[in-house]
């Protein structure tokens, strides 16, 4: 019986196992085919004019005849797909992305051999979902996955003593990659160690084995009739072939300035000696080089080969990339290589692939120094003290997939036997409140940090050529001036055109030139480049509100005008604007629709934008009526909301895992995420939506902890502010919709059992005073379900049309009501018909992985750069996804707290996914609060030793990535080098 019991447990766990690997193989496969349109110039230039030769030739010709420089071997298979239909380019990345499942199903097997079956799967995941591997099948269309696969099986059956097999598939990866001989340094150190230790695994018959494999799998080109030696020319014409002593890869002769010609055999010869040097350290040293150094030689032999042999280029540190990751899964150690040498490789491939800027030098700075401090950590290895980190140590028994299942929770995490997780025993403490005060202020002076000038022009004058003004406006300066630019500054025109003329020896000329301006209370500049002592601006519209008119030297600055100036109200606020124009002094993005919106709502001007339902522009006045319509005024109240946000969070975080340390860690990644930082510093709705769902998405969770109809009206408030907000909302509320009819039916079926009189007694009546304790029976049941429909239904209806108050005093020919339904129907039709393209516009399945960040401002003065981008703190992006994926095991464990972030995440994501209109990452923002919570969850379950250190890691690297690009998040002014060539890290990073 207890072997059956056991036997049963076994086939469970492997069952998970696959499933689990079935998922990511689903996830990677997705990630595959955001690259399906993207053709490398590799591609273009060569792979597909090859391919389109191939079918030309017979098959006998096809086998004698070179084409391109494919190996034999791959040559052979691609004239096989030629007899397939399809796209060229399809069936080559198909092919290669293919070699990637049994490249990560080598790592998977090699790892399960080497420790257990959990960090295999883990292997298997980081292998398929490792940039070097993706970009270069699926991106590039590249090969490289099939001889590196066949060495990973090759050194997983040397590991396991099955010579034979090693060779004979070592031979293989050789006709299919030249690259292949980076590894064979490391068969030579088994052979020569095994002789002298008298240990041999390896023969000299093994090496023959690799060229007579080789050879047979020529065969079919030798029995054609090609001879031998046409195909060894053809591995010995991929060496050297573009006669650099450094390709693109950032390896040690990047450093220096050697030539391919005169200098190669000297680096070669310079290689071979370290490589000796390596050899002999290792046997000086007894490595166990059949046990746990193994893949510690196989390593840093193959990264020696790649990082001082002469002529390598990007693709070449695939091999060491791979090892990198077994040593880091297999040993523990090598994470940092992981890491590092992706970084590197992403620069290199996407340089190659989207031609990004790229330090050549301190990437091999980085590569070298990398390769230094590994020889380090291996002596540190060999010598009994080894680099061991044991931050990520969990409590010991704990495997993903031999974890003893926990006793089922109710939905407000009780166990059976009393324990209570996820859920806080008392109530907000002293230093609980202190906390988020204390975090608050911290964002709000951060946050403030260059948000915008608390003044802007005021007095403006109706210019046109219906006017009375008229349409000329003449600028006079007190001598002639260079003047390198001419900023004009509108008030609510958003369309202006305009000549620009100066006047040159007593005539005036034409300023040719970009001379159309679009955006209400923004700065906009044309260049004039011209030496003159007048301007003249001619304005082309009927009429346009023009509030001031500012000229600027070649350096930036103001040039002052002439008291002659007139209209007056044009030229009296020149303080307003001291150098060329920023987000600091300007609208951007949909601010130009959002502030402007608010203005004309305090006003009771006609409403420009009406695609939103109107209480986010309401709240956005507010900030406009206390501190004017700057950029200060109407961005104030977004500040405020983002920092409201943090407490808010702070006590998500502390009520699903019952401890203040996460509470603290889920307001720091809020702090130091990039999208909230954004979001909380321009004038649009997204973070008022977002501040409402949160309020509602904590008050369902806490309702269904404790229970208490407060939680629950709290959730239904929140719904309703956030849907006279924005829509977004709604689909949050089919999420709490979701969470709370499972709630009602895990409660109907104790009602039928037990009557609702014997519930009621159990509850005392301090319980019935607050609102809370333990609701059941029929008449609790249907009271519940009332107060959902009036908090969900009722009240968010009410608000709703309530929030169109400031549409009667634009319209009151209409009633409120009428407001509300007409308003409602013309948004739902608009949002039907944005299809235009966007330059950052992005698909849904690209917000996972923060593929196309939204470009709000990009500013070039000289050298520097100023830039407002929105997107997602990439440590949270990543990291939040693979917390995703334990959500779904957890649900699948029936972790209830699990389950109700998973939904919160799908509710609001799975909309976009049919959603057919233009959409942009600030959409996911929601998204990220959830994967915050989702991180600290996932911490919490997995039961780190060290969890507090955990803890302080997670939060310092996302604080970290905060600083290193707060640049690109603030709109300060930088070197343009420091963006370009250390922050944009992914190809449409277009900062």
């Amino acid at each position: 019986m207890g072997k059956n019991g056991e036997s049963m447990k076994q086939k469970k766990i492997v069952k998970i196992e696959y499933i689990w690997m079935l998922l990511i193989g689903l996830s990677a496969i997705l990630l595959r085919y955001m690259f399906r349109e993207l053709i490398s110039n590799d591609m273009k230039a060569c792979l597909v004019p090859w391919y389109e030769e191939l079918p030309r030739l017979s098959f006998r010709r096809a086998l004698v005849t070179q084409v391109g420089n494919y190996y034999p071997l791959y040559q052979l298979m691609i004239y096989g797909l030629t007899r397939f239909p399809g796209d060229s380019v399809f069936k080559y990345k198909l092919l290669s992305c293919l070699f990637d499942f049994v490249l990560a199903l080598g790592v998977y097997f090699f790892v399960k051999k080497y420790t257990d079956s959990g960090k295999a799967v883990t292997g298997y995941a980081v292998t398929l979902f490792l940039p070097t591997v993706w970009l270069n099948s699926a991106a590039w269309g590249q090969c490289d996955s099939i001889y590196v696969s066949l060495i990973v099986i090759a050194l997983y059956l040397l590991f396991n003593e099955k010579t034979t097999g090693s060779v004979i598939l070592l031979g293989l990866a050789m006709a299919f990659g030249s690259q292949t001989v980076f590894v064979l340094p490391f068969f030579l150190f088994v052979y020569i160690y095994g002789f002298i230790k008298k240990k041999t695994r390896l023969q000299l018959l093994h090496f023959v084995t690799i060229p007579v494999t080789m050879i047979w799998a020529s065969c079919p080109n030798i029995l054609a009739g090609r001879p031998i030696t046409d195909l060894i020319a053809v591995y010995f014409s991929r060496t050297g072939k573009y006669g650099v002593i450094s390709g693109n890869y950032p390896g040690v002769w990047k450093l220096m300035r050697l030539s391919y010609d005169s200098d190669k055999w000297w680096c070669i010869g310079f290689t071979l000696l370290i490589l000796c040097g390596l050899m002999i350290w290792f046997y000086r040293n007894n490595v166990d080089i059949f046990g746990r150094h193994f893949l510690w030689c196989a390593f840093l032999l193959s990264y020696t080969c790649v990082l001082f042999l002469p002529g390598m280029n990007e693709r070449y540190g695939y091999i060491y990339e791979i090892l990198a990751v077994l040593l880091a899964l297999c040993t523990g150690a090598g994470w940092y290589a992981v890491m590092i040498t992706q970084l590197i490789s992403m620069k290199t491939y996407f340089y190659f692939l989207y031609h990004t800027p790229l330090n050549m030098e301190l990437l091999s700075i980085i590569n070298v120094s990398l390769y230094v401090f590994m020889i380090y950590a291996f002596y540190r290895e060999v010598s009994g003290k080894p680099m061991r980190s044991t931050l990520f140590a969990r409590e010991k028994g704990i495997d993903p997939f031999h974890e003893e299942k926990l006793p089922e929770t109710d939905m407000e995490g009780v166990r059976p036997n009393g324990d209570k997780r996820g859920i806080k025993a008392a109530g907000i403490s002293s230093y609980d409140k202190k906390a988020m005060l204390i975090l608050t202020v911290i964002f709000l002076v951060y946050g403030s940090m260059h948000l915008g000038q608390m003044k802007a022009p005021e007095t403006a004058v109706e210019v046109g050529v219906e006017t009375e003004e008229g349409h000329e406006v003449y600028v006079p300066f007190d001598s002639e001036k260079h003047v390198k630019t001419v900023c004009i500054y509108p008030l609510l025109s958003k369309d202006i055109k305009f000549d620009l003329f100066y006047a040159d020896d007593g005539e005036w000329k034409k300023i040719e030139g970009e001379a159309d301006h679009k955006g209400a209370f923004t700065w906009k500049q044309m260049d004039a480049d011209v030496k003159t002592h007048q301007l003249c601006v001619i304005f082309k519209d009927p009429e346009a509100q023009i509030a001031e008119i500012v000229c600027l030297d070649s350096e930036g600055r103001q040039i002052p005008v002439s008291g002659e100036a007139k209209p007056a109200e044009l030229f009296d606020e020149q303080d307003c604007l001291r150098n060329l124009p920023t987000a600091f002094e300007s609208m951007i993005f949909d601010e130009i629709y959002h502030g402007r919106t608010a203005y004309e709502f305090l006003h009771g001007l006609k409403i420009y934008e009406n695609t939103h339902p109107p209480l986010g522009k309401t709240i956005i006045s507010i900030g406009v009526r206390l501190f004017g319509m700057n950029p200060f005024g109407y961005r104030i109240m977004s500040l405020l909301f983002g920092a409201i946000c943090i407490p808010v969070v702070y006590l998500f975080g502390s009520r699903i895992t019952g401890k203040t340390a996460y509470g603290m860690l889920a307001a720091v990644l809020q702090m130091t995420e990039f999208m909230h930082y954004t979001l909380s510093r321009i004038a649009t709705i997204d973070i008022f939506v977002a501040f409402f769902v949160l309020v509602m998405f904590y008050g369902v969770t806490a309702f269904v902890q404790e229970e208490k109809e407060k939680y629950l009206i709290l959730s239904g408030a929140a719904f309703s502010l956030g849907a006279a907000t924005k829509w977004t909302a709604i689909y949050a509320a089919s999420g709490v919709a979701v969470i709370l009819f499972v709630w009602l039916l895990r409660k109907w079926r104790p009602a039928q059992t037990e009557t609702s009189d014997n519930r009621t007694k159990n509850r005392t009546e301090k319980e019935r005073k607050q609102g809370g304790g333990r609701i059941g029976g029929y008449k609790g049941i249907v009271r519940i379900v009332l107060i959902c429909i009036g908090v969900y239904i009722i009240l968010p209806s009410i608000v709703y049309v309530l929030s169109y108050i400031p549409f009667l005093k634009a319209y009151p020919e209409k009633n409120i009501l009428q407001h509300a339904i007409s308003n409602s129907i013309h948004m739902l039709s608009y949002h039907r018909g944005v299809n235009a393209p966007h330059p950052y516009e992005s698909s849904w399945y690209t917000w996972l992985f923060d593929w196309i960040p939204l470009v709000d401002s990009r500013v070039y003065i000289g050298e520097y750069k100023g830039v407002i981008a929105t997107f997602v703190n990439p440590f949270i992006c990543y990291t939040g996804l693979a917390a995703v994926a334990h959500h779904v095991y957890l649900s699948y464990r029936r972790d209830k707290i699990a389950a109700i972030l998973l939904v919160f995440y799908i509710c609001m994501l799975l909309p976009w996914m049919f959603i057919s209109r233009t959409v942009f990452i600030y959409q996911y923002f929601i998204c990220t609060k959830v994967l915050i919570f989702m991180i600290c969850y996932s911490i919490y379950k997995l039961r780190f030793i060290n969890e507090e250190k955990v803890l302080c890691a997670v939060a310092g690297i996302s604080g970290f990535l905060f600083i290193a690009y707060l640049p690109v998040l603030s709109g300060v002014l930088v070197k343009t080098a420091y963006i370009n060539e250390i922050l944009k890290v992914l190809p449409k990073w277009w900062f």
